[in-house]
């Protein structure tokens, strides 16, 4: 019987020496990981330059009206395009091109995919803002790339204003 005992022992001791003979497990990919390399990948250029930028809100106060209405600038990204004749490719695009058929959970960190989309993006570059902007991806993610991406070469930036309409500001790269 100790012989036995020791000879599992020894069995057991090589082992967790020896390196074993199976390949190593490949960790699986995110989806948010898919769409950042995508965007990352240089033969998807023209999916992605020139890009558009949108975040927070306006309040907005209709004439004749005493309630203000909270709207979104990504509810006025088509408007703002064809009222302005501004071409560009949004985030959400991108996802879809990426990834298509996906419906992006609550969970979905749009913090990786839009800072690789700021960091990669090259050329002029076109924002859309609410009056107000909470601490989201925009300050946290996106405008930090952008102003630290070099490829970049001018950037508008629009807001929506407090009476629904849609203006260009003075605002730079550097002051963004």
């Amino acid at each position: 019987m100790k012989l036995l005992s020791l000879a599992s022992l020894f069995i057991i001791a090589i082992s967790l020496i020896l390196p074993s003979s199976a390949a190593p497990t490949r960790r699986t990919l995110s989806d948010e990981e898919k769409i950042a390399a995508y965007i990352k990948n240089a033969a998807n250029k023209a999916s992605i330059d020139p890009p558009c930028f949108y975040s927070g809100f306006t309040e907005i106060q209709r004439p004749g009206e005493n309630v203000s209405h909270k709207t979104y600038a990504w509810t006025k990204l088509e408007v703002w395009q064809k009222t302005h004749g501004i071409n560009c490719h949004t985030i959400s695009e991108i996802v879809d091109k990426a990834a298509p058929g996906l419906k992006p959970s609550k969970e979905f960190n749009w913090g990786v995919v839009s800072k690789a989309f700021a960091e990669t993006v090259s050329g002029p570059v076109y924002v859309l803002l609410g009056s107000e902007v909470p601490m989201a991806v925009w300050k946290k993610e996106e405008r930090p790339a952008l102003k630290a991406n070099g490829k970049v070469t001018a950037v508008e930036v629009w807001e929506l204003r407090k009476d629904g309409e849609i203006i260009r500001t003075t605002k730079t790269k550097a002051t963004m």
